[in-house]
This record gives structure tokens, sequence and C-alpha cells, in this order.
């Protein structure tokens, strides 16, 4: 049987049967603005607003309500950025091999804000920042994809 290596939010390694892995497609924003980049802060780090796609629900819809959760604006889904997976255990011990979708995002409207979190994130979000890009190598993210490396594609895309 096909094992795989899953990480906890911790960062903590575990070796998994591979039939044990519940597929989740999710879709992620890097939304820029004057040299910042827009991240939500969970626990002790920082991610990209977004997260799972629901049954039925189109990738621009679950970006849109996604984004509009976590950090309270409105957007226009841009380019995709890149797609990749990822192994891990959720906070409620679901073993995931995610689908992760990241797409430029640089129209949106409103202020951020954090009215819209659902009970559940209201656990883990406290907010969000505007991290300057010269400054991301000092963020702590929680996930586990090269978060500097997707930035700096999203750069190249608005140019």
């Amino acid at each position: 049987m096909k094992k795989v290596i899953c990480r906890d939010r911790h960062d903590q390694e575990k070796i998994i049967d591979a039939d044990e892995l519940q597929f989740r497609p999710s879709v992620y924003a890097v939304i820029i603005k004057n040299d910042k980049v827009l991240l939500s802060r969970q626990w002790d780090g920082h991610d990209f607003p977004g997260g799972g796609i629901d049954k039925g629900e189109t990738i621009t819809d679950a970006l849109k309500r996604e984004v509009y959760e976590e950090v309270g604006i409105k957007i226009d889904k841009g380019n995709l950025i890149t797609c990749c997976d990822d192994f891990y255990i959720s906070k409620t011990d679901i073993i995931l091999h995610s689908i992760l979708m990241y797409y430029v995002v640089n129209v949106f409207e409103g202020e951020p804000n954090i009215n819209n979190l659902d009970t559940d994130e209201r656990e883990y979000i406290s907010g969000f920042d505007w991290i300057d890009v010269d400054k991301l190598s000092d963020v702590k993210f929680y996930n586990g994809v090269d978060n500097i490396s997707i930035i700096k594609k999203a750069i190249k895309l608005l140019k």
C-alpha cells in the first residue's frame, strides 16, 4: 500500500496509508496592493485568504466566498498563479490530500475586516495584515507551499 507523509499545523510529520486520504480542492487569493500582500492572521502565523471548495461550487464562486468570509472584501478572480498539492492533517484530525489553487487578485472593493468569519474560523483567525513583500521571509505561514515563490509569480503577473 502506498504511504504518504502528512504534516499537521505544527509541522509534525506522520506516515499515512494513501487510502486514508480525503480529497479537498481549495482555492486561495494572493491580494497585492502597494507592494504589500494581504494575509489572514491564523494562530500565531499567516496564510492566504481562501479555503475549501464546496461540492457544486465553482472555483470562482468559492474564491469570492472564502475571501469575503475571511477578510471581508469583494474580489474579481485574476489569473491562476499555480496549482499544487499538500498532504496534511486538519485540526479535526481529517487526513487530507489538498489540491491548492492560487490566484492573483488586484481588483477588490471594500475595506478588509473580519465581520464575516464563521464560528469555526473565529477559533483560529484573528484578523489580517498587509505585509510588505520585502519582509515575507519573516512571516510564519501555515501551509506546505513555497509562499514567497507564489507571491513573486503574482507580482510578475501584475506587471
